[in-house]
């Protein structure tokens, strides 16, 4: 399994653009109603971004850390009453911006968590990858 991640990480081309405040902001697919991706620099070449989309009804968060090649990470909370987490990293993406204000967002999830054995699996369903146009939804005030 951890090779198969490895092989989607370097496959994915790595595309040099500059990180700064005004790439921070929200951008969705206007197609795909209730998913998203927020997107914040993180020093020179890093970002930190989030991306939300739905399942069977269920809303699924993903927290990602990378260039424009990012790790995809899950957290599956194991025990509701003293609160115990677990972050695993579960697939690879790939943000491939057009200019400021739009991105092809790509994605490859490995892993998915079945919560009635409480273990992470081999991802099968028709969510595990995708591949969409984002447009900028937000930004900041001062990047006008």
């Amino acid at each position: 399994m951890r090779k198969l991640f490895l092989i989607i990480l370097l496959a994915m081309s790595f595309n040099a653009i500059a990180f700064d405040e005004c790439l921070s902001g929200s951008f969705f697919d206007p197609t795909r109603d209730g998913e998203g991706l927020n997107i914040e620099p993180v020093g020179e070449k890093g970002l930190l971004a989030y991306f939300y989309t739905f399942a069977n009804f269920d809303r699924i968060w993903y927290t990602m850390l990378g260039d424009t090649t990012l790790t995809m990470y899950t957290t599956v909370v194991l025990d509701d009453v003293d609160f115990i987490t677990k972050t695993v990293a579960v697939g690879a993406a790939e943000i491939e911006f057009l200019n400021n204000n739009a991105m092809y967002f790509s994605y490859q999830i490995l892993l998915d968590y079945d919560e009635r054995s409480g273990e992470f699996e081999v991802c099968t369903r028709d969510y595990c990858a995708g591949s969409h146009l984002y447009k900028r939804l937000t930004q900041p005030i001062s990047c006008k």
